[in-house]
């Protein structure tokens, strides 16, 4: 097993879409306001610093609960629609190969 397949890159993986939809709004509103919050209070490097955490530490909040209904409505989904055998992965690589 390499490191990419491992359930650490699978969970990332998961949570990669939301960590994408959520990361500028989170940025917009609360990584500013931190920012805002001591510009004048600490020094040149700190608010850059609050900012950043602030950002990654609430985008990892709001995104762990969206993987979660992401996985719940796909699954849903995923009873609804057939796919044909002919654009399954395994009849691709199956053709690509010949």
């Amino acid at each position: 097993m390499t490191r990419l397949s491992g359930p650490s890159a699978a969970w990332l993986g998961q949570l990669s879409f939301p960590i994408y939809l959520m990361h500028v709004p989170v940025l917009c509103s609360a990584g500013c306001a931190g920012y805002l919050a001591v510009q004048g209070v600490l020094p040149a490097p700190g608010p850059a610093t609050i900012a950043i955490l602030v950002t990654a530490t609430l985008t990892l909040a709001v995104s762990m609960p969206l993987a979660q209904f992401d996985a719940w409505w796909t699954g849903r989904l995923s009873g609804w629609f057939v796919v044909p055998a002919r654009l399954t992965a395994a009849a691709v690589v199956a053709t690509s190969s010949r």
